[in-house]
């Protein structure tokens, strides 16, 4: 009986240590208001995701009942990114010709639907076009969609670029046909007709603290170093040329990961976050993974081109989003800032079709350190102070001792 009672005892200590120090664990904590429903929204505002893990798994939503138990609300965490995706629309080649100068290609589409691109591969390594691209649904009354889409690939010992894809409004067609003006055989090795559908989403646009434009003759580069107002998580920049020239530059896409004074100044040390082409055919649009970053630098490799006359440059970050679900009366808290927390499982992420299209957003506190809730909230935890907690674990210890001595006389 009286082993019994020392391991009873032993584990209340133990249990009593470890929520203890899981409750400390939580460096900040903010209310959260506007509870009405099952389902709610969160917005989760910069100041918070500079303070959580880099793959944001210690985000907890605690509350506490009125008669003092602690519960847990599940949540599900979003990105309200644009969402692109593309469905493949098989056809079949029809008639390969030539005449006067122009080649054509006829695209016979197995089902009459909407598409919006088209994506060519030419086995000829060098050539420059523009193309023009017909719509008809009987192939004797054709309709031009366009008939200036620029084709373009160029390979040699110092570039590999080719830019060979139709982007255009929705089209419903049965036939399509492709004109091609070159005097040699363009080689067309294959297409792909797609339809690209694009779900809006949201983005955080980030403001500039600085904008340093440097050029480097010896490496032939030019230095665009960027440094925004806070650290931010951003996965897309913009940038504008005023050049009207066609170009094409490589372009490195850098963020600063750590700094270090010495005698000589500040020296900076950044890593890649993406490798991508500045030219005169795509938008100067560009995303990449999402990074936590506070200074970035674009590198971009002149080669033995005269530098560009870039302008202003934008740059955005995605917006995080939690979807909460509450099931019981209490007063809720969102607490965040834990390096030791793993990555929560919850049953509404396997049911993400369950939750409702439009769901209240939450109202979040402001910011507090963390700690026990006050008294003013009813039902508050019994270890509301630390004096109990080391009050309970003399109690314990005087018991275990007691039992221990008694056990030894025998």
């Amino acid at each position: 009986m009286i082993q019994k009672i020392k391991y009873l005892l032993l584990l209340l200590y133990l249990v009593t240590i470890s929520l203890f120090a899981q409750a400390q664990d939580y460096h900040y904590l903010r209310a959260l208001d506007g509870i009405d429903k099952t389902w709610h929204s969160l917005e989760l505002p910069n100041e918070v995701l500079l303070k959580l893990n880099p793959d944001y798994r210690d985000l907890r939503i605690y509350g506490i009942k009125a008669n003092g138990d602690t519960i847990e609300a599940p949540y599900m965490l979003r990105e309200l990114s644009s969402k692109t995706t593309m469905e493949e629309i098989p056809f079949v080649l029809l008639n390969p010709s030539q005449n006067k100068g122009d080649y054509y290609y006829t695209l016979e589409l197995e089902k009459e639907t909407a598409i919006n691109q088209i994506e060519l591969q030419f086995s000829l390594q060098n050539f420059d076009w523009q193309l023009g691209l017909e719509g008809s649904n009987d192939q004797k009354d054709w309709f031009a969609i366009g008939d200036s889409y620029r084709m373009l690939s160029i390979k040699n010992l110092h570039t590999n670029f080719h830019f060979t894809t139709l982007n255009f409004s929705n089209s419903k067609y049965h036939y399509y046909r492709l004109r091609i003006p070159s005097n040699n055989n363009p080689q067309l090795a294959s297409a792909s007709i797609r339809l690209q559908t694009t779900v809006p989403g949201k983005a955080r646009n980030y403001e500039l603290a600085s904008v340093e434009l440097n050029e480097i003759p010896e490496a032939k580069q030019t230095e665009w170093v960027v440094e925004l107002e806070e650290s931010a998580p951003i996965n897309f920049l913009n940038m504008l040329v005023y050049d009207s020239f066609d170009y094409y530059r490589p372009l490195h896409i850098e963020f600063l990961s750590d700094s270090f004074k010495t005698e000589q100044g500040w020296k900076y040390h950044y890593k890649t976050a993406d490798q991508v082409s500045l030219n005169s055919f795509d938008a100067h649009a560009y995303s990449f993974r999402t990074i936590q970053a506070k200074r970035l630098k674009l590198l971009i490799d002149n080669q033995d081109n005269q530098a560009l006359n870039l302008g202003m440059i934008a740059i955005k970050g995605p917006i995080y989003e939690l979807i909460v679900r509450f099931t019981e009366e209490a007063q809720y808290f969102l607490a965040y800032g834990n390096a030791n927390a793993s990555a929560p499982n919850y049953d509404i992420v396997r049911f993400s079709d369950k939750i409702p299209a439009i769901v209240s957003p939450l109202i979040l506190g402001d910011e507090e350190l963390f700690h026990t809730p006050k008294t003013s909230i009813q039902g508050s935890p019994f270890f509301e102070n630390k004096l109990w907690l080391w009050m309970v674990m003399l109690v314990i210890s005087a018991l275990l001792g007691w039992f221990t001595l008694k056990m030894m006389k025998r």
